[in-house]
């Protein structure tokens, strides 16, 4: 079984790529820092035994790279789903 990474877990879309790669017989493991997604998005498959939940953010590179560790594929779905406050949200500004 191929491990699949998503980061932006929370988000619509990078919810609905986790159904359906959990429908498709994937391990995932989701990558979210909870700032704009919905957790609601992801009641199906936190209750299915191959998908892992983790917070985290992007900027931490270090946690990033840890739990990426086995992933045969990493789908890149995080974003600032609000460009206006994108630099006082990441940098505190």
């Amino acid at each position: 079984m191929n491990k699949v990474f998503v980061t932006g877990a929370c988000g619509f879309i990078g919810s609905n790529l986790i159904d359906r790669l959990l429908k498709d017989g994937y391990k995932v493991i989701g990558w979210d820092n909870f700032s704009t997604g919905r957790i609601e998005f992801l009641n199906g498959a936190l209750k299915n035994p191959n998908f892992t939940l983790i917070e985290g953010d992007n900027l931490n590179v270090s946690a990033l790279s840890d739990a990426m560790i086995g992933c045969d594929v990493v789908f890149h779905l995080a974003a600032n789903a609000d460009v206006r406050f994108g630099l006082t949200i990441h940098l505190k500004i």
